[in-house]
């Protein structure tokens, strides 16, 4: 295969939000930086150096892959990658030739052509210096002219140009009918003179062209709440500072409830936003004793809004509702006393604090019965903690009344599809008839519907799905894929600035070890996301990743016993004082096994599982649990209360009268 031949008017052009430098073989974009693998950049810049011709896709594993025999699957993430940094046209910017190959369209007004202007504007004004009478040359030389790159524009994609490769492209233009060359200097200064009027006045005609299009190109699309998106944030502020990052955070919420949205907290600064709600970042950039500096910066697509704040620290709160003010208006509702008690809970549960939560919910529901979101807020906090009894009873209350919204309706929906879907309305709304259908799919039924190239929308939908796919090619053993996905979504939460998302898609790295028959390995890497999800605050869900991991390691017989029956009396400990019934439950499993030659331990045991099963789960979730209990009195020889507790599950009762 030939050498590509190159035909750019300038070394730099924009395209969409990124700018390419042919030169210095650079991709950038708005933040410093095109967002891209390696691989993807090198593709891009392959494009870039064709402009409006066909690149096929032998040519571009040729060059961007040396050679070496890859999937399509490798080319097409490359070209999602490219067209997703480019925003919101990639598709019309990038076209796919199907089975031929792809098309990066440059119009005129893309081209940065500073640079040229200064060079011909140096040529212009430079003094004409007479030549010396040139000697008589030998012979006429035939001089091929370069071809013009009016004519290589004529190859864009129509039908007759889409057939043909680049190297037929240039062997038909070096075949053009060839003029021969003058025979002296000043034979050739007309021509040159004309070159450069040429010259002068194409870019004079470019000059305008990017000026007009700089003021008529149509402006950026404001920044605009959804009540089906979530909006993220980041306050990043020193630790000394964490009362401050508590009272932002606050006062966030409560401005975004009050019109009508939702806040989800993002843990690091953001590199770029993936997600189509807008992102709002406070990063207090100095300190000193009576005032911080600060940056309040909202992000949304190609929009920014910026600004810089410097003052005392408890004025920033009012910066930040002031700006959210200038940017979506007036509030559509009134605070109340018991929206400030849900405020204030939707706090505590995005600092992890989750029983300070479920107690701000109760207290709006005891100000306000009537505040439909607190009950649901309230239900959902229950039932992530394992109180599924008291949170089903809030959602038959809640669907009783029949005073729910369509928002309000559509959250009920999705608790129902993951509690009880069997209890869902026949036409549930769009985002939990979604989750009850993937959860019916096979496997592979599923990764089709996901997709591969679905752009992120609402945070928490797009993890789940990633989710979701990941496990999916974990069940169907393929390995390469579910590492290949699972990195990406980590780079993706990770640049996001959302840390706990990018910590909890790890843990299926673990799953997918212990899929694979490497159960020590996986225990080891859950033991290690247990630990990161601990120095992030969020002691529920490392406890339960740590419950997980140390049901996967080995036991040795011996001291080995001693050391795992501590580790999981602490767990069952730390879950008990947070709450997290499910937790609690798990590890006494673990614990009754370990204590079998333990009676009195044993015994009181397994009556707490009794207790917290009664207590928690109605009596329909509860068979399972009851199963385990009954098999470890079978182990006991207490074949009476075994046949005690068979006739209770059959009554549905779930109590048992003696141990």
């Amino acid at each position: 295969m030939g050498q590509f031949e190159k035909y750019p008017p300038s070394p730099r052009f924009g395209s969409g939000r990124l700018q390419i430098d042919l030169d210095r073989g650079t991709v950038s974009g708005q933040d410093g930086t095109g967002g891209l693998t390696s691989r993807a950049e090198h593709l891009l810049l392959l494009l870039a150096r064709y402009p409006n011709l066909l690149v096929t896709r032998e040519q571009i594993l040729e060059t961007v892959w040396t050679g070496r025999v890859v999937e399509d699957a490798a080319i097409t993430n490359c070209i999602w990658q490219i067209r997703k940094a480019i925003g919101e046209r990639g598709k019309e910017i990038l076209l796919t030739r199907a089975k031929r190959g792809y098309l990066l369209v440059v119009a005129d007004d893309d081209w940065i052509v500073d640079a040229a202007v200064e060079s011909v504007e140096s040529v212009a004004v430079a003094p004409v210096v007479p030549a010396p009478a040139p000697e008589p040359e030998p012979a006429k030389v035939a001089v091929v002219p370069d071809p013009p790159v009016s004519t290589v524009a004529t190859l864009v994609d129509n039908d007759a140009a889409g057939d043909e490769s680049i190297n037929d492209a240039v062997t038909r233009l070096s075949a053009a009918p060839t003029s021969p060359a003058p025979t002296s200097i000043a034979a050739r200064r007309p021509r040159r003179s004309l070159r450069l009027v040429v010259a002068l006045v194409l870019v004079m005609a470019a000059l305008c062209g990017a000026v007009a299009w700089r003021f008529l190109r149509a402006p950026p699309a404001p920044i605009a709440l959804r009540a089906d998106i979530a909006m993220s944030m980041a306050v990043v502020a020193p630790e000394t500072l964490d009362w401050l990052r508590a009272e932002v955070l606050r006062t966030s919420i409560e401005n975004i409830y009050l019109r009508g949205s939702t806040v989800l907290l993002f843990q690091k600064a953001q590199v770029r936003n993936p997600f189509a709600g807008p992102h709002l970042q406070v990063e207090v950039t100095g300190a000193t004793k009576t005032d911080i500096e600060a940056k309040l910066t909202l992000t949304q697509g190609d929009t920014m809004v910026s600004e810089d704040f410097r003052g005392p620290a408890d004025a920033l709160a009012g910066s930040v509702q002031a700006l959210l003010m200038r940017t979506f208006g007036a509030p559509t509702r009134r605070p109340t006393r018991a929206t400030d008690a849900l405020v204030s809970g939707w706090s505590a549960e995005q600092r992890f604090d989750y029983l300070r939560a479920i107690e701000e919910f109760r207290r709006a529901v005891a100000r306000d019965p009537a505040l439909n979101d607190a009950r649901i807020a309230l239900a959902s906090a229950l039932y992530q903690q394992g109180q599924s009894k008291e949170a089903q009873t809030l959602i038959d209350s809640l669907l009783a009344e029949q005073r729910l919204d369509v928002r309000q309706r559509c959250a009920v929906d999705v608790m129902l599809a993951e509690i009880a879907p069997e209890r869902l309305p026949p036409r549930p709304c769009k985002r939990a008839a979604r989750s009850v259908r993937l959860a019916k799919l096979e496997m592979r039924d599923l990764l089709r519907e996901i997709g591969a190239s679905q752009a992120p929308k609402d945070p928490q939908q797009w993890l789940s799905d990633e989710s979701a796919a990941i496990f999916a090619h974990i069940r169907l053993a393929e390995a390469d894929q579910a590492e290949a996905r699972l990195a990406r979504a980590q780079r993706l939460a990770g640049e996001a600035g959302w840390e706990h998302a990018r910590i909890e898609l790890g843990t299926l790295r673990a799953t997918s070890a212990i899929h694979n028959g490497h159960s020590e390995r996986g225990a080891l890497l859950q033991l290690k996301s247990a630990d990161a999800l601990e120095a992030l605050g969020d002691v529920r869900s490392a406890l339960r990743e740590r419950m997980i991991g140390l049901r996967k390691m080995p036991i040795v017989p011996g001291p080995d016993i001693g050391v795992r029956r501590s580790q999981m009396r602490a767990i069952v400990d730390r879950a008990r004082a947070n709450g997290s019934v499910r937790t609690e439950i798990d590890a006494l499993y673990l614990l009754t096994r370990l204590d079998r030659g333990r009676m009195d331990e044993w015994r009181v045991e397994l009556a707490r599982i009794l207790e917290l099963l009664e207590k928690a789960y109605p009596t329909q979730e509860q068979t399972r649990d009851l199963h385990f209990v009954l098999n470890e009195m079978q182990v006991q020889h207490r074949y009476a209360e075994v046949l005690d507790g068979v006739s209770r599950i059959e009554r549905g009762c779930s109590s048992f009268s003696r141990l």
